[in-house]
């Protein structure tokens, strides 16, 4: 039996379900595996029982509720001391999760955190939107030294933990005060010792796989619109290149996206209404220092078509459906670049920023015109609708059911 996988997309700016649309993907196809294939530990993808029991699973897989295991693929970048906690709030829900992690995953360190943290401080009003997480400095960090920078397989040697993590404060210029060594080594000791993680090349055995993106298309570093962008892709192009190193033959992307546009953090947001946020409010998204407040905005089509040009998809996954707002965003196309340098990017980010979007009412407030002009926009059906939190607020339509799906669509180069 050919093995298959479903490539979890998000088409927005983060924050589109992604964690509970795994979750049921997970139970309904009776999963094996779930792999993160980008981000990192500001990943909050969160997931609720019907219990009412909650997780915000961030480098553990969504999946884990279903007791299927993670596997962190290498351009995930890791904090075990973050990992460390999650797990303990896992365990003191009654679960025991698996990670297998790659060797070549990048490892923040306390350092990293601390001077993300300060240049986002220094930038006062023209914030970048940054998670607070260290994500972007540890990818510059590897970039500019990439024999210098703690991977996952230097966590089990406690001198090359020590001597790496003194070099990086060092190139940061950062007092190496306390001692960050061991609280990394302590971390991930504790994790491996109770057998939760193990670093491996390889993925364990699979029949069917789900991947489970991060963040959105809309802050990609190639197609995003800079400065408020991530330093990672987060298409599916590192998908792609597991399916085709793996030999899977049958895959199909999902893209998943709310009945209303979010966004976490600075930036544009031609579709924001301050009225629909208050409306809205989101407790797996609370306000934090960085990013503040969670902002909502109309479903903006400009911006989806914008994100399905760059992100193809075989399906669209409508989140939200409860709460379905009686408008729609919808102006010029905004141009598809292909990537050159950060001014283009960046001006294309100023063209997002003058935007002043034309907002129309739904036709029929219920979700069936909605779902049309959805899969008008994408050349896509919607075949998974969310009408609440949990999995059981979850049903599946048409032929995702069968899972009739091979060989398909990833984002264009």
């Amino acid at each position: 039996m050919s093995r298959k996988a479903i490539v979890t997309v998000g088409l927005g700016f983060g924050d589109e379900s992604k964690g509970a649309t795994v979750d049921w993907l997970c139970r309904h196809f009776k999963a094996d595996l779930v792999v993160r294939y980008s981000g990192g530990s500001q990943c909050g993808h969160n997931v609720e029982l019907p219990t009412g029991a909650r997780h915000c699973f961030s480098q553990f897989g969504a999946g884990s509720f279903a007791d299927v295991p993670t596997y962190l693929g290498p351009e995930v970048i890791i904090y075990p001391e973050a990992m460390w906690r999650e797990y303990l709030h896992l365990f003191g829900l009654g679960y025991k999760p698996r990670l297998f992690v790659h060797p070549k995953c990048l490892v923040t360190t306390f350092f990293h955190r601390s001077v993300n943290r300060y240049k986002e401080e220094r930038r006062g009003q023209a914030k970048h939107g940054s998670c607070g997480h260290g994500i972007g400095e540890t990818r510059s960090y590897a970039l500019n030294d990439p024999i210098g920078s703690m991977r996952a397989e230097d966590l089990c040697h406690l001198q090359v933990v020590e001597e790496k993590t003194e070099a990086i404060a060092k190139s940061l210029k950062m007092p190496a005060f306390g001692n960050e060594a061991l609280h990394v080594w302590d971390a991930w000791r504790a994790l491996t010792m109770k057998k939760v993680v193990v670093v491996t090349e390889e993925p364990p055995a699979f029949d069917t796989a789900v991947f489970e993106g991060a963040q959105g298309v809309l802050l990609d570093e190639d197609w995003g619109f800079h400065p408020y962008t991530t330093w990672s892709k987060v298409t599916t192009d590192h998908a792609f290149s597991l399916l085709k190193l793996w030999n899977v033959p049958h895959h199909m992307t999902l893209g998943v996206i709310r009945s209303y546009h979010t966004r976490h953090g600075a930036g544009p947001f031609p579709t924001y209404d301050e009225k629909l946020t208050q409306r809205l409010p989101d407790p797996g998204n609370p306000h934090n220092p960085w990013q503040e407040h969670l902002r909502c905005g109309w479903l903006d089509f400009s911006l989806l078509r914008y994100a399905l040009t760059v992100q193809p998809v075989d399906a669209i996954a409508l989140s939200h459906i409860d709460q379905l707002p009686e408008k729609f965003g919808d102006y010029a196309d905004i141009a598809v670049r292909r990537p050159a340098d950060l001014a283009s990017q960046e001006l294309l980010g100023n063209q997002l920023k003058a935007t002043v979007p034309i907002v129309r009412p739904l036709p029929g407030l219920n979700e069936i015109p909605l779902m049309a002009a959805l899969e008008h926009a994408a050349l896509a059906p919607v075949v998974i609708g969310g009408y609440g939190p949990t999995h059981k607020d979850r049903g599946g339509f048409g032929w995702i059911r069968q899972f009739q799906f091979g060989p398909r669509t990833s984002s264009i180069s």
